[in-house]
This record gives C-alpha cells, sequence and structure tokens, in this order.
C-alpha cells in the first residue's frame, strides 16, 4: 500500500454500465429520440452497497457513466472502479465486474449478479460470485416512492464462503424539482460469520493502528442524485 490514507475515503465506485449483453430475458424498443448515453450524479451520508458499508460510516460522492445498447435487452454489463483501493495483506484491487439480468412485473423486480472478474471486491479467485436481488419500488404518489429490497450473496472460491450474506433495504425516494431525486434508507447485512464485524482492508490509521469496522450493522442513509 503506497498510502497511509484512511481507506473510508477510498471505497466509493466509479460503476460503469458498459453495454447490453445478451438477450437473456426480453427485448423493447426504446424511444428514438433517447440517448444510449447517460450519466449519474449522487452524494449521500455514506455509501452502502449491498448492506455492506463501503465508505465506514462517512459522507460519499458517486458518479456513474451508463451506455444503454439501442436494442433495449436487459441483459447488462457493470464494472466498479474503486480508484487506489486495495487490500493491503494481498495487494488485492476492490475492481471488480458482473453480468446483470433481470425481470419485473408492475412494482415488483428480481435480478440475478454474476462476477466475471477474477476477483470480486478486494477477495481473491472469486470469479462466479452471485448476488440475488429482489424488491419492490411502489409508487405512494406522484412524487414518491417506497422501495423494498431483500438481498442473498454468495462468494465463489475455495474458503470463500466466510464472506457469504444477506441484507434488507426499506426506505422512500423523493423526485424533486430540476430532476433531483432525494432518498432516505434503512440497511442491515447479515455475514456468514463474523468476518463483516470486524473488517479490514490492513490500512493503518494516523495513530499507526489497524483500522477495523463493523461494516455490516444497522445504517440510516441519506442521499441526493441526479441522472443527466
Amino acid at each position: 500500500m503506497r498510502t497511509r490514507h484512511s481507506p473510508t475515503r477510498r471505497l466509493v465506485p466509479f460503476t460503469t454500465l458498459l453495454l447490453a449483453a445478451c438477450p437473456i430475458l426480453y427485448a423493447a424498443e426504446p424511444p428514438a429520440a433517447e440517448s444510449p448515453l447517460s450519466a449519474t450524479v449522487s452524494v449521500s451520508s455514506q455509501y452502502i452497497s449491498r448492506g455492506i458499508r463501503q465508505t465506514w460510516g462517512r459522507p460519499a460522492a458517486q458518479a456513474s457513466v451508463d451506455y444503454v445498447h439501442p436494442s433495449g435487452w436487459t441483459a447488462m454489463i457493470y464494472w466498479y472502479k474503486y480508484p487506489g483501493a486495495r487490500i493491503a495483506a494481498t495487494n488485492t484491487s476492490f475492481d471488480y465486474g458482473e453480468l446483470s439480468a433481470g425481470i419485473s412485473w408492475k412494482s415488483l423486480y428480481a435480478r440475478y449478479n454474476y462476477t466475471i472478474s477474477h476477483d470480486f471486491f478486494g477477495i481473491r479467485n472469486a470469479r462466479g460470485t452471485g448476488y440475488l436481488d429482489v424488491g419492490a419500488d411502489h409508487p405512494l404518489s406522484h412524487t414518491l416512492t417506497l422501495n423494498l429490497h431483500a438481498g442473498d450473496g454468495h462468494v465463489a472460491g475455495s474458503g470463500n464462503g466466510i464472506w457469504d450474506w444477506r441484507d434488507l433495504k426499506a426506505g422512500l425516494t423523493r423526485r424533486l424539482e430540476g430532476g433531483w431525486v432525494a432518498a432516505v434508507n434503512v440497511t442491515r447485512a447479515f455475514g456468514a460469520t463474523n468476518v463483516y464485524e470486524r473488517y479490514t482492508t490492513g490500512v493503518p490509521r494516523p495513530d499507526g493502528r489497524v483500522a477495523i469496522s463493523n461494516v455490516a450493522r444497522r445504517a440510516v442513509v441519506f442521499s441526493l442524485t441526479r441522472k443527466f
């Protein structure tokens, strides 16, 4: 590790939706006027992905660039980029890529993500890691939506089952003027073992002690997002 900065400022990903991958589910012709390229920016009280705290309770800013193939297939390829973030002991990057495919019916949805990169979020030899995401985005009014989610993650690779986890999330999303969206969510993860309760990247604090945190505990997250 070349720097002694705290990892809490290093784990916010720059996410790229590369392209629509293949006709796994169904196709729908998008409106001709829509551009296939878009960008999203977000600021939040902390960054939590699939129930796991990735900024250890600190505020975060996130950006993504999305490209959707005009055919409109529902299968996608994602690449998550965590600039400079590595596990000190193994020098393993947190970057990873995955395939994603899903279906929806009314306000309900189900989505499955499959890791295609060699490593998964700092875990080595984890290609084939799977994450099932099910939930509902139920409109309460023209501008307010109730969001419910449950996730089940299984980390592939010999000995990597200690990183398996499940998570729950419930929240509200409100559309604001100017294209902004505000949200509040309560989230919690449950690890198959206690590895998430004493999680560390091996990076020392300014006082020299190794930083350790319970990254799975319950959290309330506020966020503000804009898509361009």
